[in-house]
């Protein structure tokens, strides 16, 4: 079983879809719609701070020095995942955001959209894989 954890629905194309494509081209062979349940990653903002930056191109440094603002960001925790099922190999599969994939790598259950369909406009409107992110190599002998 497969569920999506992403608020959009996942719309599945042919392997041998382009990769940008018109609407109506090339149709969906299916889609997963969301489940209502969104996978995130915490985050909380600690606040701006300034750096300089240069652009060097065509000017001095000195007619070119630019404050820019940074947000400082702390990433956190993963939540909104459903408890790992403890099969091997699981039986259930979560489709969530690559962000909270790469924060959780050791759940061998969560999977991210590979391979993707983008409109004309480059829009990402589906996918022609499912992924499952790994953390090194050791990992991908396993498999």
């Amino acid at each position: 079983m497969i569920i999506n954890l992403t608020p959009h629905p996942l719309h599945f194309y042919p392997n041998d879809c382009p990769d940008r494509i018109e609407r109506g081209q090339v149709e969906p062979e299916f889609t997963v719609g969301p489940s209502g349940k969104v996978a995130r990653l915490a985050q909380e903002s600690l606040g701006t701070g300034f750096t300089e930056a240069f652009d060097m191109e065509g000017t001095s440094p000195a007619q070119s020095l630019t404050a820019t603002a940074v947000e400082y960001v702390d990433y956190g925790s993963v939540y909104g995942l459903p408890p790992f099922d403890g099969c091997a190999p699981p039986r259930t599969f979560y489709v969530v955001p690559l962000v909270v994939a790469l924060a959780a790598r050791d759940r061998p259950d969560l999977l991210v959209p590979y391979r993707d369909v983008r409109n004309m406009q480059g829009s990402v409107i589906g996918c022609r894989q499912l992924a499952r992110p790994v953390c090194n190599a050791k990992h991908r002998e396993a498999s």
